[in-house]
């Protein structure tokens, strides 16, 4: 009796309708198993390692790179350099920077047709050497005349060196050897050469005649050439006469000579003295106002007359060894 009586008070619970069913608005069914927990990710520990690849040629993909280097080296006994170049044509066959002899003859690293003499190493390439004399380019005075000299000995370049030079900044300066005193005027023409503060021209004179005839001034084309002069130009030793063209004469003493006319001629105030040798001379001369010209000159000590023809005395006379002027 208690049984049913228990059975009767139990609620039973009524089956969802459809219209619960679509608006999911029931109450959800209770489960009748338990959801079991996700499996927890494999820890990195618990994975294979990797195995290695087979490049199929016996080496392994993974590989080092001194391993790959090492597999290319170079093993060729008649190209050890392995530039293209066989040992015997090669300039160095262990340098595959340096060039065949065929094209590169003295193996400097310049081309035969670049270098200034592909026989030596030592000559420059054209392109920094242009007229190939051994200074480079932006240290030649002028890289277009192979005489020209290097900056870093003549740098104001203007041809005399360094040591030489009184003021190797300026151009214009001239060097020791012509001006010892470094003024300016050549030591030829100074006063005093050793004495910088001395510029006047004492010494132009005959000293302007041992390089070069001077002109006798008023003649036909006369002459007078010295074959050294006295330091202050006022002595010519050894003088010799060219008349025009015709060279080779040498005065000797005469009475038609006129020693004053000589040294004005030649542009000096006046004479001063001269000295004279006996000796065997070609091309005697003496003073004389006529023949080829009236004007006083030097004349052939046989017929006169010589202006641009042959002299034609020789012999013994008192050869006028020098004159002095003032």
């Amino acid at each position: 009796m208690l049984f049913f009586l228990l059975m009767a008070c139990t609620p039973i619970a009524s089956a969802p309708s459809s219209s619960d069913k679509d608006s999911g608005g029931g109450v959800e069914p209770i489960p009748t198993t338990a959801t079991e927990p996700a499996a927890p990710p494999p820890s990195p520990a618990s994975e294979p390692a990797e195995e290695p690849i087979d490049s199929g040629e016996g080496e392994l993909a993974n590989d080092t790179a001194a391993e790959d280097t090492a597999s290319t080296v170079c093993t060729d006994p008649l190209d050890q350099d392995c530039d293209g170049i066989p040992t015997l044509e090669d300039c160095n066959d262990t340098d595959p920077n340096l060039l065949a002899f065929a094209v590169d003859a003295d193996c400097d690293g310049v081309l035969t047709a670049d270098d200034c003499n592909d026989g030596d190493a030592a000559l420059l390439e054209l392109n920094n050497d242009a007229d190939c004399d051994g200074i480079i380019t932006a240290n030649d005075c002028n890289d277009g005349d192979a005489t020209s000299t290097a900056m870093t000995d003549d740098a104001d370049c203007d041809g005399v060196l360094t040591a030489d030079d009184c003021n190797d900044g300026d151009p214009a300066l001239l060097e020791l050897a012509a001006d010892a005193d470094c003024d300016g005027v050549l030591s030829g023409e100074d006063c005093d050469d050793n004495n910088a503060s001395i510029v006047d021209i004492c010494a132009s004179g005959f000293n302007e005649c041992v390089s070069d005839y001077c002109v006798q001034q008023g003649t036909q084309d006369q002459a007078t050439k010295c074959g050294s002069s006295s330091a202050d130009g006022l002595t010519c030793y050894d003088p010799e006469i060219r008349y025009g063209t015709t060279q080779g004469g040498h005065p000797c003493v005469h009475t038609g000579n006129n020693y004053t006319t000589w040294c004005q001629q030649l542009g000096f105030s006046g004479y001063t003295t001269h000295t004279f040798s006996n000796i065997n001379v070609t091309g005697k001369l003496f003073g004389c106002t006529s023949y080829d010209e009236s004007t006083w000159h030097w004349c052939d000590w046989q017929d006169g007359s010589w202006l641009n023809s042959t002299l034609n005395s020789t012999g013994q006379c008192d050869y006028i060894n020098a004159i002095s002027c003032f």
